[in-house]
């Protein structure tokens, strides 16, 4: 299964699902499913990388261990953030009455599959 595939999936079985991303800890995309085009991946894996970085670095500081989930919610949107690899992570993005208890289900049994495919 493409990773275009397991996105979509991934998307499809969340209500308020807006898109799914995979990005590397270094910035860069690697594939996304948008159902919506007002988010923009490049930008979207940019900044949580840097978010990534700051994160992981203060969560070894304070000896908390590795980082495996976090979600941001804004007005606009909620965003979860799932660790797939150390160098890999999942993104989904939701609306704001999007489920993230079935969100934050998904991202855990998806983010193997990937790993498998990676």
């Amino acid at each position: 299964m493409s990773f275009s595939e397991i996105l979509k999936a991934l998307v499809t079985k969340v209500e308020g699902s807006v898109g799914a991303f995979i990005i590397a800890s270094d910035g860069i995309p690697v594939d996304a499913y948008i159902q919506k085009d007002n988010i923009d991946q490049s930008a979207l894996s940019a900044e949580f990388s840097a978010i990534l970085k700051t994160m992981n670095f203060a969560l070894e500081n304070l000896q908390l261990g590795n980082m495996d989930e976090f979600s941001v919610a804004t007005e606009r949107y909620k965003i979860i953030l799932r660790k797939i690899t150390p160098e890999y992570y999942l993104i989904l993005v939701t609306e704001p009455d999007g489920n993230i208890g079935k969100a934050r289900f998904f991202l855990k049994i998806t983010a193997p599959k990937i790993q498998k495919e990676i």
